[in-house]
């Protein structure tokens, strides 16, 4: 809940990056009990719902927020802190996820995998509503989808998993921070990776990211 003068009120809160825009965001405010319409919560258009308020915050030199639909005077003092504070978090969260998926992306291609990357919609308490890059890889008859799994886990920055399409199943994990990511996989038997206590945790580098998507693509074969 968001103390909104004399009484708290309960919000989704969604958050758009505008594109075109360096560093600026969209973050909109739909009360729960409001009629708008949430089927797409982080479209470009949730500037367009009635009874939301909706904030373009830009974090370019000093954070700055500007309203496109605004709350009551007396309210926006509190909803431009949060918002400024939620684009802060995503653009950070943003940054890092990106960075990696581009990164996983490359290596990948260099092992002959196709790469796409798409959107996937996300949800924590302390951004909102969101979305950010993910991962399609493909060779021959072999998909893989690599997504952000969490933000925030005890003593890492963020996880994502490495998962065998289209059952789903988890391959292999990713988890730490930028410059300190570990790959962690469960290698079948005959794969040459040695496992310890079930799972064997790699430093993430080009060579080890090679090592086990051939594993995974032979067992999965």
């Amino acid at each position: 809940m968001i103390q909104l003068g004399s009484a708290p009120r309960t919000f989704t809160v969604s958050i758009d990056r505008i594109v075109g825009e360096q560093a600026s965001f969209e973050v909109t405010y739909t009360p729960v009990s409001g009629r708008a319409d949430r089927s797409s919560p982080t479209s470009s258009r949730s500037s367009n719902r009635k009874g939301s308020f909706v904030a373009r915050v830009s974090l370019d030199r000093a954070a700055h927020c500007d309203w496109v639909q605004a709350p009551p005077v007396a309210d926006r003092a509190t909803l431009e802190l949060d918002a400024v504070r939620r684009s802060r978090v995503f653009a950070d969260w943003f940054t890092c996820v990106d960075d990696l998926v581009e990164q996983v992306a490359d290596w990948a291609r260099q092992d002959d995998w196709s790469t796409r990357i798409v959107d996937k919609p996300m949800n924590d308490v302390e951004i909102g509503q969101y979305r950010v890059p993910a991962l399609l890889l493909q060779k021959l008859s072999v998909k893989l989808f690599f997504e952000p799994l969490r933000r925030v886990e005890p003593n890492v920055d963020g996880a994502f998993d490495l998962c065998l399409m289209p059952a789903y199943d988890d391959a292999a994990r990713i988890s730490g921070r930028p410059g300190q990511w570990h790959l962690e996989y469960e290698p079948p038997e005959g794969s040459g990776l040695v496992a310890t206590a079930s799972r064997t945790s790699l430093k993430l580098t080009a060579a080890n990211l090679h090592r086990v998507l051939r594993a995974i693509f032979d067992h999965a074969g």
